[in-house]
């Protein structure tokens, strides 16, 4: 059974197949927002992210609002993705940072062990909400 048959990778549509034979790749499905807007921030990343060693596997798309983009990059590299996706003003969710922070860890305590594989990440990113503050001036009684 493939990943994409076993359900791990969810939302990427067809499956490529280098992924898809692959059992040393591991995918993470990762969701963020953003006070820019989607498609300003992941057409940055695609720019990026082959700088840091990796590769674009599908590009920046955005449909109605929401964004997402497909890479993946030797495990070597995740400090600096990790860094790259948090530099750019991405707000990762709680589980986002839990997962490459488990990935980072993992790779630097055994780097003969971890260091080797492939990862594919699936980005999805949001627009936020501004947050409006109340100006002072509406705080004081009158």
């Amino acid at each position: 059974m493939t990943l994409w048959e076993s359900g791990v990778v969810r939302g990427l549509g067809e499956p490529r197949s280098v992924i898809e034979t692959c059992p040393n790749i591991l995918c993470l499905d990762l969701a963020a927002a953003s006070a820019a807007g989607p498609l300003p921030s992941l057409k940055a990343l695609g720019r990026a992210i082959p700088s840091c060693g990796g590769t674009i596997v599908r590009g920046p798309s955005d449909d109605s609002g929401i964004g997402s983009i497909t890479f993946e990059f030797e495990r070597r590299h995740c400090l600096a993705i990790y860094t790259i996706l948090v530099a750019f003003g991405l707000e990762l969710s709680a589980e986002a940072h839990r997962r490459l922070t488990d990935l980072c860890q993992c790779t630097r305590m055994s780097p003969a062990a971890f260091g080797t594989g492939i990862i594919a990440i699936h980005l999805t990113v949001v627009s936020r909400c501004p947050v409006i503050k109340p100006c002072c001036c509406t705080l004081l009684p009158s």
